[in-house]
This record gives structure tokens, C-alpha cells and sequence, in this order.
């Protein structure tokens, strides 16, 4: 937390300039001068060493983040910053507000909405004017303990424009049952045999890097790659991307493992 520090004057009244620099009264001014400069010199040093710097003035240090949950096994998550409360009652599939982090690092704790235990506990950073998106995933096995483990994973989302005419698009794997990398293709909504695709092997856990792409209607279609086979894991809708769109598509599985998924789009520019 950013320490504020108000300087206050050095003690005594002011008095006037004495002609003998070693009369008494002299040297008391000069002690009393030395001893508030260092007074003022240590607070400046401890102010500065708080953890960070308040670049804007608010107060905080740290950026802002939003969560996903995407645990398949878990229909509502709370979360908790620092042992405070700020999500509750989180569904699957579905991202919470922005939170701002008032410290560049940050305890994250995941409840599940019918038990006080905590399901992670997880160190993450957020630098200041950073936003972020962290994802709640479950791992592909159920743990020696017989609980459901969950991956909090965070990913810092894109904060330059795109060029004019254009719009940002970046894939995060967060389906623990499609085992293989995934990699996706935008087209009128048939992906054709030769078709290239725009996002390559993203594994579970991973992000892919924006792709730029001409703002336009589309479908983005995803596959899963295992070699020279490639299997249909799901698809948007026709999507109409607007010039300065910033887009992070997240892979989900249904929820309760259906074997069906389903792919959420987020703007990053909310």
C-alpha cells in the first residue's frame, strides 16, 4: 500500500539571523535544522520504499483484474483478495467485474459456493494500469485426495489499439478434457479444405498471441490437433468484428463434461 507522507515544518518558531555563528543560540538552530532534515530525509525513504509507486495518484499500485470460472465441476466460485471478499457467487462460464489491486502482488483464494474451505490458495503479480483476466481451471485429473484441482492461471490482456480497420483476437485453452492443442480458424462459416489456420497448437492452460485480423463478419471455428488429425471441438456464431475490437475467445467444456464445449468470447476493452 502506497504510504502518503505529509512534511510538516521543522519545530521552533522561525528566529532571527545571528551575526556569531558560535553564539549558542546559533549552534541550537543549526542542531535543530540538522535533526529535522534527517527527520524528513528518513520518512522520504521509507515512503519510497513501500512496494511501489502511485503513478496516477489513486491510491493503489497494483492493475485490475476480472475472473472466469471455468472449473466444469463447480456451478458458482468465490473469491477472495488478500482474505477480503470481492467475487461471490461467480457462475460457470461467466467473467466477473474488473477488481482493483491495491499492491502489485496479491493472495488469491477460490471457495466453492457450499464449503468455507479454501480450494486454492495462489500468489499472483498485477502490475499498475495492467488489466488482467484470471481463469479458474480445473486440471484434466481428479487429485490423490479425491478433490477436483484447480489451476488459477492469469493473463495479461492486450492494451494497444489495433491498427485502423482492424480488430485483436487471441485463443486461451481452458477445456481440460480436450487433451490436445487447439488451434482455430476464422471463415464465412465452412472451414474448406487448405485453409490456414490463424491460431496454432494452444495447449491447456495457454494463451495464443493476438492475432490481427480485417474487421469483418466471421465464424471461429476450433479444432483440436493430435499430428495429421484434427477433430471439430465447437464454433461461434457469426460474429461481427468491429475496427478496434480486442477479443479473447476462452475454450470451455460444458459444464458437468458432457462431452459438448462451447467457446465464450470477452472483450478486453470492457
Amino acid at each position: 500500500m502506497l504510504t502518503i507522507i505529509l512534511l510538516s515544518a521543522a519545530l521552533g518558531a522561525p528566529g532571527r539571523i545571528l551575526k556569531d555563528p558560535m553564539h549558542p543560540r546559533s549552534i541550537r538552530h543549526v542542531a535543530i535544522a540538522r535533526f529535522s532534515l534527517f527527520i524528513l530525509c528518513t520518512l522520504f525513504a521509507v515512503g519510497c520504499s513501500g512496494g511501489g509507486e502511485d503513478s496516477d495518484g489513486d491510491g493503489r499500485v497494483g492493475g485490475r483484474v476480472r475472473f472466469l470460472n471455468a472449473v466444469p465441476e463447480l456451478a458458482s466460485i468465490e473469491i477472495s483478495i488478500d482474505q477480503k471478499r470481492e467475487v461471490i457467487n461467480l457462475p460457470y462460464g461467466q467473467v466477473s467485474d474488473y477488481i482493483d489491486i491495491d499492491n502489485p502482488r496479491f493472495i488469491l483464494e477460490a471457495f466453492s459456493s457450499v464449503s468455507p474451505l479454501a480450494l486454492t490458495a495462489d500468489e499472483f503479480s498485477a502490475n499498475e494500469d495492467e488489466s488482467y483476466i484470471l481463469i479458474l481451471q480445473g486440471d484434466p485429473e481428479i487429485g490423490d485426495d479425491g478433490n477436483y484441482d484447480i489451476s488459477p492461471t492469469i493473463y495479461l490482456e492486450e492494451s494497444e489499439d489495433p491498427a485502423d480497420g482492424r480488430f485483436f483476437l487471441r485463443l486461451i485453452h481452458s477445456a481440460p478434457s480436450v487433451e490436445n492443442s487447439v488451434e482455430a480458424f476464422l471463415t464465412s462459416g465452412v472451414v474448406t479444405p487448405g485453409i490456414l489456420p490463424i491460431i496454432e497448437k494452444v495447449s491447456f492452460r495457454r494463451s495464443s498471441p493476438y492475432f490481427s485480423g480485417r474487421a469483418d463478419d466471421a465464424v471461429l471455428s476450433l479444432f483440436s490437433s493430435d499430428g495429421d488429425n484434427s477433430r471439430f471441438v465447437a464454433e461461434t456464431p457469426v460474429i461481427s468484428y468491429q475496427d478496434g475490437d480486442v477479443v479473447t475467445a476462452v475454450l470451455l467444456d460444458d459444464y458437468g463434461r458432457s462431452g459438448r464445449y462451447n467457446v465464450i468470447l470477452i472483450s478486453d476493452r470492457d
